[in-house]
């Protein structure tokens, strides 16, 4: 009976100790995991928790909102059943609520800090990535309702990729093009140039020239393609991707999308260019740097997911792992023994 006794506590110390490992990884990690959060109609909210060690908590994300009003209005589209319409209407009433009239021109508003140490934003801040994806949703709910006013506010909102980044808006000049940014905040002391938010930015803007034939739209496009030229250049490591161009290199999501992007802006475009990024940065999944980048980035999502399963699961998880490490543990001395034993 003792000796149960003596396993079963060294157990439960293992699974003690992993609990405790487990906290102090995300506390390093300075981020807590993001959940979505659902509405009683759908819409969703973001629980960002701690981000780089301020809390932000449950908030209005206008790109989240906006993606899954399209992604609504898609299966609207697909099976006419009402409640996706709902949904998607909805989320429209949602991104009109984070909506700011700012005379000339209409933005979408992040209404909270995003305290990433190289940005340091305080908040509000405005994005490409939501701007371009809600004038997309307001064209779209323009399609389903008749109503012109959303076409009106669509195009005011394009209004915000002319205006300068200092001055309240999302532009970077680039030459004769524009760059739009995805962290846009005036008082920012630094120009991030994120390149994944702006090649989004430049296909959301083309899908709504399909929409609606918008000449504003199809020159801030065009305008968006002749500043990537010029810059694209530079997000090439020879290994990976950079995510900006402060310094920080894209984990394995971001540099995913900057393939899949290259590709999408080739097809709309026909130029080279996006071809030849498309395929070099592709074969970088299979250099050392990108095998390493694969391999401990699903090991961070598979602990991630651990961290959201609730306290009862995560503690039986611990449990099932420390069993296992024990039993390991047990071998090993076991092996080491016997090993000394045959030495001498």
């Amino acid at each position: 009976m003792k000796r149960h006794l003596k396993h079963i506590v060294i157990v439960i110390v293992i699974t003690i100790l992993l609990v405790q490992f487990e906290n102090l990884i995300e506390a390093s990690l300075g981020n807590s995991t993001i959940r979505i959060i659902y509405d009683k109609y759908g819409a969703p909210m973001v629980d960002y928790g701690y981000q780089y060690g301020v809390y932000i908590g449950k908030v209005w994300n206008p790109l989240i909102v906006a993606e899954h009003a399209i992604n609504y209005f898609n299966m609207y589209n697909a099976t006419h059943d009402e409640k996706f319409k709902l949904k998607f209407l909805h989320c429209v009433s949602i991104l009109l609520n984070l909506s700011e009239d700012r005379g000339d021109y209409l933005v979408f508003l992040y209404n909270f800090p995003w305290p990433y140490p190289k940005y340091q934003i305080n908040g509000p801040w405005i994005s490409c990535m939501s701007q371009s994806a809600s004038v997309v949703v307001l064209a779209l709910a323009y399609k389903v309702t008749n109503n012109a006013t959303f076409l009106q506010l669509a195009n005011k909102a394009l209004k915000a990729f002319e205006i300068p980044v200092e001055e309240g808006g999302l532009a970077y000049k680039v030459d004769d093009g524009l760059w739009y940014e995805e962290y846009a905040y005036p008082r920012s002391k630094v120009r991030p140039y994120v390149l994944n938010g702006f090649m989004y930015s430049l296909i959301r803007l083309y899908e709504y020239w399909k929409l609606t034939r918008s000449e504003k739209a199809l020159e801030l496009f065009n305008k968006g393609i002749r500043a990537l030229k010029l810059m694209i250049h530079k997000f090439d490591l020879e290994y990976w991707t950079a995510y900006d161009l402060l310094g920080t290199i894209a984990r394995l999501p971001k540099h995913e999308l900057h393939i899949r992007f290259s590709k999408k802006l080739y097809e709309i475009t026909g130029d080279e260019l996006f071809k030849k990024y498309h395929i070099k940065w592709s074969g970088y999944i299979f250099t050392p740097y990108g095998l390493r980048e694969l391999i401990s980035w699903h090991a961070l999502k598979l602990f991630r997911e651990l961290l959201v399963l609730d306290t009862m699961s995560k503690f039986l998880v611990n449990l099932a792992m420390a069993f296992f490490v024990y039993i390991v543990i047990r071998y090993l001395i076991k092996a080491v023994k016997l090993t000394l034993r045959l030495i001498y």
